[in-house]
């Protein structure tokens, strides 16, 4: 669904938008489309080569098991914390209720 909507985007830059703020809405959630695409790409590789990025020895004492653990939480802040903090953030939520619509039709039955 994100390729497919970063196809759509990519297909529809340049087409008369009803206004800038409409136009400002598609780039936006276009950037948070590409944003969560890529925090995908990045979790499937790491599930691909998990076994060799994430295994901490037990003898192993050296700072092997500390550089495991901070590789392994900066993976998950930048493919599980950035991508939620992004839909959960309040102009995500405004556009994907749609309520810049609702202000457009208010103002066209105001006139």
């Amino acid at each position: 669904m994100n390729v497919n909507q970063a196809i759509v985007y990519f297909k529809l830059v340049g087409s008369p938008y009803k206004s800038t703020e409409h136009y400002e809405n598609v780039r936006y959630l276009g950037v948070i489309c590409g944003v969560w695409s890529i925090a995908f790409g990045i979790k499937f590789m790491a599930f691909a080569l998990g076994g060799n990025l994430f295994t901490a020895e037990k003898a192993d004492t050296t700072n092997r098991s500390y550089s495991t653990a901070l590789l392994l939480a900066v993976e998950d802040f930048l493919t599980i914390v950035i991508p939620v903090f992004l839909v959960v953030e309040k102009d995500f939520v405004s556009i994907m209720a749609a309520e810049f619509l609702d202000h457009s039709q208010h103002l066209s039955l105001d006139n």
